[in-house]
């Protein structure tokens, strides 16, 4: 979970994320790293659901 947890600081540093992400597809870890990051995608919609249902009631 290693991955994830790297992916949780996409926000806060994108160039050294992606750098990241490149350099394990080159180490054919390429299904590890496109689970994890579709999850975390999911992860940030959800939130961003969550958030605009939020406003929506206010």
């Amino acid at each position: 979970m290693l991955h994830c947890q790297k992916l949780k600081n996409f926000i806060t540093n994108p160039c050294s994320i992606f750098r990241q992400v490149f350099y394990h597809l080159i180490i054919k870890e390429r299904l590890q790293v496109f689970f994890c990051f579709a999850f975390y995608l999911v992860f940030v919609e959800i939130r961003v659901a969550r958030i605009q249902l939020f406003f929506i009631e206010l």
